[in-house]
C-alpha cells in the first residue's frame, strides 16, 4: 500500500499491563534507489577499521589529512586529522558496540552518526568516554566519497575524583562547560556530559545537582544523549536555578 519514495509516519502504541501506553514514532520510506544498506555498509567498515593504525591505512583515501587537522586533542578528530589521531593517538581503547543513526538519505548522499562508549585502562582505573561521530558520505556503485566526518569524545565525570588539590578535573570533553558563579565568586555551577555539578570554593566541595544516568542508572536510555543542561544562576548559599531541554530520557514527558 506504500509508494516508493514518499515518506510515511510509523507509529507502534504498547499497552502495558499498569495501564498506561507507551508510544513509538518513527519514519518508513522504500527507496531502492538511496541505496542504504550500501551506505550503512561504508559507515560500518569504516568504524570497525579506523580504531587501529594497522586496519586505518585503508582509509587514508577518503580521509583529507593536513594542516587544517587538530591532533593535539581526542576531544575533537575530523576528515582532516591525521591517520594516528584517528585511531585515537595510538592509545588502547576498548569500544562498545555502535548505535548507528540515520540522519538524512537522497539518491546519491547519506548522513549517519554513530555513538558509543570508549573506555581506557590506565593504572589509576578504567576512564569511560561519550563518543560521537558524524558521518556526511556521497555512494555510487563505483566509489564511494566521505564528504565529512567528526568525532566528539566526553569524559564521564567520577564524581569522587573530579576534586584534587581544590583543582576541578574535567578531562577530556570540550571547552564550553557553561560555567556560572555567584556575584561573590565563592559558588560555582557547571555541566560536563550532561552532570550538572556546583562547587563550592571556600568548602572545596563538589555536588552532583543532576543527571539522567547514574553508577546504578547507565543503560542506553538513561544515557541517551538528545538533550542538555544549562546552568542559569546561583547564589552565595549555593542555590542554582537550571533548565533541561530537548528530548528527556526518562519521566512522563
Amino acid at each position: 500500500l506504500i509508494e516508493e519514495y514518499t515518506e510515511y509516519s510509523f507509529q507502534i502504541y504498547l499497552n502495558l499491563r499498569n495501564g498506561h501506553t507507551v508510544m513509538y514514532h518513527t519514519k518508513v520510506v522504500e527507496a531502492p534507489a538511496y541505496c542504504g544498506r550500501e551506505k550503512l555498509a561504508f559507515v560500518k567498515n569504516f568504524w570497525e577499521k579506523e580504531a587501529s593504525v594497522d586496519t586505518n591505512g585503508e582509509l587514508k583515501n577518503y580521509m583529507e589529512s593536513n594542516y587544517l587537522g587538530d591532533n593535539t586533542t581526542l576531544a575533537y578528530v575530523n576528515i582532516h586529522s591525521s591517520m594516528k589521531q584517528l585511531a585515537f593517538a595510538g592509545l588502547k581503547i576498548e569500544r562498545d558496540t555502535p548505535v548507528i543513526t540515520v540522519k538524512e538519505l537522497a539518491t546519491e548522499t547519506g548522513i549517519f552518526t554513530v555513538n558509543y562508549i570508549v573506555r581506557i585502562k590506565e593504572e589509576s582505573g578504567t576512564k569511560s568516554f561519550f563518543t560521537e561521530e558524524y558521518y556526511r558520505i556521497k555512494y555510487s556503485p563505483e566509489v564511494t566519497y566521505l564528504l565529512d566526518y567528526e568525532r566528539t569524545m566526553t569524559e564521564i565525570p567520577n564524581d569522587t575524583e573530579m576534586v584534587k588539590k581544590e583543582e576541578i578535573l574535567l578531562g577530556i570533553r570540550d571547552a564550553d562547560t557553561g560555567l556560572i558563579e555567584s556575584n561573590d565568586g565563592n559558588v560555582l555551577a557547571f555541566v560536563s556530559a550532561n552532570k550538572l555539578f556546583s562547587f563550592d570554593i571556600g568548602q572545596n566541595r563538589l555536588a552532583r545537582l543532576f543527571s539522567f544516568y547514574d553508577d546504578d542508572n547507565f543503560d542506553p536510555r538513561t544515557r541517551r544523549n538528545s538533550h542538555s543542561v544549562k546552568p542559569l544562576t546561583v547564589d552565595e548559599a549555593g542555590n542554582v536555578n537550571f533548565i533541561v531541554y530537548g528530548y528527556l530520557n526518562r519521566g512522563t514527558y
